[in-house]
């Protein structure tokens, strides 16, 4: 048994398992789930990053019960832990929205207790995720007020936070008015996991909701089009991709490449910085080779000591 003190915490939940199950039957759910699962484990359950020379778990702890999800992170003490345990979420509800999963939850930050051998974890912090989540209209994962400031300073710098930062539509996690029952709303951070999602992805999402949380997401997709955000636009010597959109972070950045439709195409794996910025970088230049299929970049800024 160990104890765990000021660890981020997060719990999703797939929204309409029961209802699959009873319209499809539970080997049609089993055998759709099992192929997302798979890969969900074989790229972000238990993978590992090398930043500084030095290899670091995603999560402390990853584990699935029936429809649920439970993770947990490393040291909140060191940023790139942090801004790879929401990444690594990001890439898991991204994931389900491709597969048709569609998944609601919540982040805070608490102390844990874990028996791995036993299979034993009791948390009070989880207990109040767990009873946040069946509450909101709305397939999101949100970060609970302990954890906003500890999560949006490892992103994007102290600095930052203090001067307020500027609404884009390409940062990690937004600000948003998350729907709740009982037509109750809560102005929350949020993860920004459809951004990455092409546009045929996210209207089969649509045509899977139901009632009010297919109008929530629905209203939330348009609301995200009105934040402005940088997008590059690429030469012909990148064609059939005609832009690039970057999401970046202290420690890390991901990009896509989008087709004249603004549909993405191509989507890069997280891309670390050699060290951690003070604030989030200036500028970056993308680099792309064709033949290698290899991403490069240059970035400008305050790096951290």
């Amino acid at each position: 048994m160990e104890k765990y003190t000021n660890r981020l915490i997060c719990f999703l939940d797939v929204l309409g398992y029961s209802d699959m199950i009873e319209e499809h039957g539970i080997d049609y759910v089993y055998n759709r789930y099992s192929v997302f699962i798979d890969e969900a484990k074989n790229k972000a359950f238990y993978g590992k990053t090398t930043h500084q020379e030095k290899e670091k778990d995603t999560f402390l702890i990853s584990d699935i019960v029936s429809d649920s999800m439970l993770f947990v992170s490393n040291d909140i003490n060191d940023t790139f832990s942090i801004n790879n345990f929401i990444g690594a979420i990001h890439y898991i509800l991204e994931l389900g929205l491709e597969h048709n999963f569609v998944f609601r939850g919540a982040i805070t930050i608490g102390n844990i207790i874990y028996d791995k051998d036993r299979s034993i974890f009791l948390s009070k912090e989880f207990n109040k995720l767990a009873k946040f989540e069946p509450k909101m209209e709305i397939p999101m994962c949100v970060i609970f007020d302990e954890a906003k400031d500890i999560i949006s300073s490892a992103l994007y710098g102290v600095e930052t936070m203090e001067n307020g930062i500027i609404p884009s539509g390409d940062l990690p996690i937004i600000k948003y008015n998350i729907p709740l029952k009982e037509d109750k709303f809560k102005d929350m951070w949020c993860l920004n996991y459809t951004f990455f999602a092409s546009l045929d992805t996210l209207e089969k999402v649509k045509n899977f909701l139901i009632k009010d949380k297919k109008n929530n997401f629905i209203k939330y997709l348009e609301d995200l089009k009105q934040i402005p955000y940088s997008l590059v636009k690429l030469d012909e010597a990148y064609s059939p991709f005609k832009y690039l959109q970057i999401m970046k972070s202290r420690t890390g950045i991901r990009v896509s490449f989008l087709d004249e439709k603004m549909s993405v195409c191509k989507t890069s794996e997280h891309i670390p910085f050699p060290t951690t910025f003070v604030t989030l970088p200036d500028d970056i230049q993308i680099g792309y080779d064709l033949k290698t299929k290899e991403f490069s970049f240059k970035a400008s800024g305050r790096w951290k000591e």
